[in-house]
């Protein structure tokens, strides 16, 4: 199976890019070789690479930092997800998609089941809540 890794560079990628290599073939893609803000390039790569499955583990992570560059933040974790997502499509490949416990409040005395409603308390925490809705649509889209 051939699988992209986005965020190759991050500590999550630098984890799979070992493990998953050893029965796999495995790609792995950062800032330097796509942007995942820049829809056309993501699409491109993607297509290029043609993988079975994008493990999309890249995320503009700076807790703090995301309060103060708002916009960053949603450029990177909301539409540059939505990015990799059409890209998936377009490719007709696989998508996993990691998000955060961050778009949850940390309220809850038990864990969380599927589908509880999100409470993010910070930007961080909302802008990857906006990349899971914009992935959800998008699958509905096409």
């Amino acid at each position: 199976m051939k699988i992209l890794v986005t965020g190759a560079l991050g500590m999550l990628g630098k984890d799979l890019l070992p493990l998953l290599s050893a029965k796999h073939e495995v790609l792995g893609k950062d800032i330097q070789d796509f942007d995942i803000t820049d829809r056309r390039r993501v699409q491109d790569e993607i297509a290029a690479c043609r993988p079975d499955v994008v493990i999309h583990a890249a995320a503009y992570t700076d807790v703090d930092g995301c309060e103060t560059k708002r916009d960053l933040a949603f450029a990177v974790n909301g539409e540059g997800a939505l990015h990799v997502a059409l890209g998936c499509a377009q490719a007709g490949s696989r998508m996993i998609h990691l998000s955060t416990d961050y778009v949850f409040d940390g309220a809850s005395q038990i864990p969380y089941p599927e589908g509880f409603p999100a409470h993010p308390l910070n930007v961080y925490g909302e802008s990857k809540l906006q990349g899971e809705l914009y992935i959800q649509k998008s699958w509905k889209i096409i």
